[in-house]
């Protein structure tokens, strides 16, 4: 599933570094202090994130769903932990490498703007253009 409002520049730079990963429930996406090299985007299934004390107690942060982002740490580690609930998918996209870098800030704003319900989610397997079949689904404006 792709997030169909983001841009066509963001669209390109996502599609060209991402990558599809599947989890078993209770894996472990990332840990607090794991290198923070992707973010990610719930295809299908739940996580959860969460910080352990050094007890061993969960705070739970929060519950992540299909079409949430997640993994946008602007330092180099990980503040917390990400763990798959069921059988999960996401889509992992390289924050950098040595043909560019994709424009974080950019891509959280408009998972941002997608998680509060100002767009719908789409599944990635059609193949007609991407802005024509969005202006005549009403998704983006004539």
């Amino acid at each position: 599933m792709l997030l169909i409002c983001l841009d066509n520049a963001v669209l390109a730079a996502v599609d060209a570094k991402t990558t599809d990963l599947s989890y078993s429930v209770g894996d472990i996406v990332f840990e607090r202090g794991g290198p923070a090299q992707f973010v990610y985007v719930v295809k299908r299934g739940a996580l959860c994130r969460f910080r352990a004390s050094p007890e061993g107690r969960r705070s739970i942060l929060q519950f992540l769903f299909a079409g949430d982002g997640f993994g946008f740490e602007t330092g180099r580690y990980h503040r917390d932990t990400v763990q798959a609930l069921t059988g999960t998918e996401v889509l992992a996209a390289v924050k950098e490498c040595s043909s560019g870098s994709l424009d974080v800030t950019q891509l959280k704003r408009s998972l941002r703007r997608c998680s509060a319900g100002i767009c719908n989610v789409r599944r990635a397997s059609h193949s007609s253009p991407r802005d024509n079949r969005n202006r005549a689904n009403g998704a983006l404006p004539t």
